[in-house]
């Protein structure tokens, strides 16, 4: 470890107060070499940006700022290998030093230098995402969440896109980049080696995702259909995990960050809290006592509440309840009957449940009669996009009846 670095350890050893104080602005020797890196210390989780292509991470400064105030983590931003500061890193082949291989290596050692080779909230904006895949495939257990910006997504590139890029990326137009932008040079080199690595790669579904989509995305050949793939790559990205969420930005380009500022804010420090929460119990297996026959049907109905509240179906969700059935909300009467349930269930226009989940405890059938508790978590976002994580725990009594098995008492608070 040279100096420059010794000395940057041993600030991160300073008390708290000495560290919120201070932001480090400091170049990381990495061996062959070094990476500029901006730094407001902080404690708890770190929270790690990753630029796009073209980008520094100066793009990252008023948000960073705003972050790092909000929840005093350390924040970190850096410039990629040939960006800003950072240099290249001449002792491998030009055709692989901009392979995202590369770009993933440097991070992870630029962060293990740092102290910091644990758990990180990796936030991510455009080429950053093909960074923040990559680095989740092979470190899985240093992220604690990841949000990606009209993020890059392997699944966006199809031959014909591949293509397309190649052809761009002529001798004449790659001299001007190399001029200006090293890196862009040389991750421009590799993209295609880069692509082919990223299409092998995966994001593990452990890991928490919130992927906010550009209103105005890139349409880098001027078509439309690339455009609609683009926004289909990310649908389908959320759609693999029940527990990935997604939305879109209204009145935002590319550059989603800069269009909307308090949104992107917003959801960062959302996801942040989200993931340092206290866990209750929610990974333990349910206590099941009842005929199986009907344990499934109920468990059937668990699971299809949350899907009819995140598609706002107020009708289906009345219809799970007893005809007289009855809720005990927060702070409110009792409400009674389908028809009041279904007023109440449907939710005022420009809400958006973007994440419901029941984590039932214990499940005790007897007779014709049900008792069901447990926990709930979901994440919701109203008409100015200001996103919501939330928990809670709740009791349900089930009862048969004509038409099947329904909820009669439903009982909930937050936590």
């Amino acid at each position: 470890m040279n100096f420059r670095i010794l000395t940057l350890f041993i600030a991160f050893c300073c008390s708290s107060s000495l560290l919120s104080a201070q932001t480090t602005d400091t170049l990381v020797d990495l061996g062959t070499h070094e990476l500029h890196v901006n730094i407001w210390r902080g404690e708890g989780l770190p929270i790690v940006f990753e630029s796009g292509s073209g980008s520094s991470g100066d793009v990252w400064k008023s948000l960073a700022d705003s972050i790092h105030s909000a929840t005093n983590a350390t924040v970190v931003t850096y410039d990629r290998a040939g960006y800003g500061r950072s240099e290249v890193n001449k002792s491998v082949p030009k055709s692989e030093r901009g392979h995202i291989d590369r770009t993933v290596a440097d991070l992870e050692q630029t962060l293990k230098l740092l102290g910091m080779d644990q758990e990180i909230l990796l936030v991510a904006h455009a080429y950053g995402g093909f960074t923040a895949a990559r680095f989740a495939d092979r470190n899985p257990d240093l992220l604690k969440g990841i949000v990606l910006l009209d993020a890059h997504l392997a699944g966006y590139f199809t031959d014909e896109i591949r293509a397309k890029f190649q052809e761009r990326s002529n001798e004449g137009n790659l001299r001007l980049v190399k001029a200006s932008i090293p890196g862009m040079y040389f991750e421009t080199l590799a993209f295609d080696q880069s692509i082919t690595a990223l299409k092998a790669s995966d994001f593990p579904t452990f890991i928490p995702i919130l992927d906010i989509v550009a209103a105005t995305p890139p349409n880098d050949f001027n078509d439309d259909a690339h455009v609609e793939l683009w926004r289909q790559t990310h649908r389908e990205l959320i759609a693999r995990d029940h527990n990935w969420i997604g939305f879109t930005a209204r009145n935002s380009g590319h550059f989603v960050f800069q269009d909307q500022p308090e949104v992107v804010e917003t959801a960062i420090l959302a996801l942040h809290k989200w993931v340092t929460r206290p866990l209750p119990d929610t990974d333990l297996p349910p206590i099941l006592n009842g005929p199986k026959e009907d344990m499934d049907i109920i468990r059937a109905g668990i699971y299809q509440f949350s899907r009819n509240y995140e598609n706002r179906d107020h009708i289906a969700i009345a219809n799970s309840y007893t005809r007289d059935g009855k809720l005990f909300p927060n702070n409110r009467p009792i409400l009674e009957g389908r028809e009041t349930l279904t007023k109440f269930w449907n939710l005022p226009e420009g809400n958006e449940i973007l994440h419901h989940q029941i984590y039932p405890r214990e499940i005790t059938i007897t007779g014709d009669v049900a008792y069901d508790y447990g926990y709930y978590e979901g994440a919701s976002m109203g008409p100015d996009q200001k996103l919501g994580y939330w928990m809670g725990k709740y009791v349900i009594m089930w009862k048969k009846t004509d038409e099947g098995w329904k909820m009669y008492l439903d009982i909930w608070n937050r936590i």
